[in-house]
């Protein structure tokens, strides 16, 4: 149960951190194209 729970949560995190880092990039293209 515990590393379900494991996965999941780095799964999600993994999810975040690509978001997060795609958001940036557009503001790094938007700000300086």
């Amino acid at each position: 149960m515990n590393k379900s729970i494991y996965g999941n949560f780095s799964l999600l995190l993994e999810v975040f951190v690509r978001i997060v880092e795609f958001l940036m990039f557009s503001d790094y293209i938007l700000w300086n194209p």
